[in-house]
């Protein structure tokens, strides 16, 4: 038995009904090792003194740690089902900017691109102008807007794009940001460009494996994108919740220029909180299809979207899924509603290729989970949710999302590879 959220379309937060669903039998054709990439840029811990080159510094972000803690767990481990490749662009910046295109405005990409070396001249020509400390926060936390705006897809709600170029860069700012958590800081962009050319190695990576074993026996090939800043709230022309650009986003068209336009692509969300970024990407897309299971945005961020009546835009209704779990909600029933429920719609689907948003703040005690919403998630309730993700038997891209007990996600993330093994 697991909780059915309701498809009516109703925003109701009262208690789940629930369902008898049928099992998803786990994959037992022969696996390959699954392939980890990542950039060294930010893996090795800073000197005494110096500022981390992915450090963002607000409440319990500290992504870098994140990184560093999972790739030392999963080395550690000496796991033969683990391959290791460190990869790093020429060019960090360019890298973005190509990359990030795939998934987003351009006038946004340009805007994370340029926002500090702008915001520094700005602060120097407008030294006397007490207004401009509105937009940081406190000393040395970053680029932050004093009135942000959030929406399923702020540029398109409230401004004309063809006029967005001639906005002052507060102006922008304001328009862009869903909140006042996720900075600017001086390497934002660039370390956004090691993490997309790592997603980039992934997909090359299951794509080429995929062709190479046509007609064999063998699993599908699996691939993890190390990023370190999760993507799955940045929109369109948006960024908040920590999330400047979608990584899943950037995967899910980079699979589909390699396998074809219209491919049919799946992203599987399992992180606490709603894939707004995601859904609002591919709300007109009927090729790709977005599963998220979250908590209720009616009491957790980010509070506007992923409920269960958002379904799609005009010609690709159905193709959004927003699977979310009330109050109280027990680790087997969140289980159960991920590897069953949702595994089962992008089975029905019928996708060529998966991308997963491995979020892990759904463990145990997780800081920013509410402590009456969290499913309690111990490390090892990953292995199952692994094995069923394998079952779908299709090119897998996994990107690391939240999570934000760094000693307890090493862990989840090691059994959730396992599992995909």
């Amino acid at each position: 038995l697991v909780p059915s959220p309701s498809r009516s379309g109703s925003l109701s937060t009262r208690s789940p009904t629930f369902t008898r669903i049928h099992r998803i039998p786990i994959c037992t054709t022969p696996t390959m090792p699954v392939a980890v990439f990542f950039s060294p840029h930010d893996t090795a811990a800073p000197a005494a003194g110096e500022e981390h080159p992915s450090h963002t510094g607000v409440g319990p972000n500290h992504p870098e740690e994140r990184k560093r803690n999972i790739l030392c767990d999963l080395q550690a481990r000496k796991s033969p089902h683990l391959s290791f490749h460190p990869c790093r662009p020429e060019n960090a910046l360019a890298s973005f900017t190509e990359l990030a295109a795939l998934a987003h405005y351009p006038a946004y990409v340009t805007f994370l691109a340029t926002a500090w070396e702008t915001w520094v001249t700005l602060r120097k020509e407008q030294s006397n102008d007490p207004f401009y400390d509105e937009y940081v926060a406190e000393e040395g936390v970053g680029l932050v807007s004093s009135q942000a705006v959030s929406t399923l897809d702020p540029v398109g709600a409230h401004a004309d794009l063809s006029m967005v170029h001639r906005c002052h860069l507060l102006g922008k700012l304001g328009l862009f940001a869903q909140d006042r958590y996720t900075p600017i800081r001086p390497c934002t962009a660039s370390c956004l460009g090691e993490d997309l050319y790592a997603v980039r190695n992934a997909v090359e990576h299951v794509t080429s494996k995929q062709r190479g074993s046509e007609g064999s026996n063998h699993a599908a090939p699996m691939a993890y994108a190390l990023a370190t800043h999760p993507g799955h709230h940045a929109g369109l022309a948006s960024f908040g919740g920590f999330c400047y650009v979608n990584t899943a986003a950037v995967a899910a068209k980079l699979l589909q220029q390699t396998l074809g336009p219209g491919t049919k692509i799946a992203i599987l969300d399992i992180d606490y909180h709603a894939g707004n970024g995601t859904q609002a990407i591919f709300w007109n897309d009927a090729a790709v299809l977005t599963c998220s299971v979250h908590a209720d945005p009616a009491t957790d961020y980010p509070y506007t979207s992923g409920f269960a009546g958002q379904s799609g835009g005009e010609g690709a209704r159905d193709t959004a899924i927003n699977l979310p779990f009330g109050r109280g909600c027990q680790p087997d029933a969140y289980a159960a509603l991920v590897s069953e429920e949702a595994v089962a719609r992008v089975q029905e689907f019928g996708c060529s290729a998966l991308v997963v948003s491995l979020g892990l703040d759904t463990l145990l005690g997780d800081p920013v989970a509410s402590p009456e919403a969290g499913c309690g998630l111990l490390p090892a309730s990953y292995t199952a949710i692994g094995q069923c993700v394998a079952s779908l038997a299709v090119p897998t891209v996994v990107v690391q999302e939240g999570g934000y007990d760094f000693q307890r996600v090493p862990a989840a993330v090691a059994e959730f590879l396992q599992g995909l093994c």
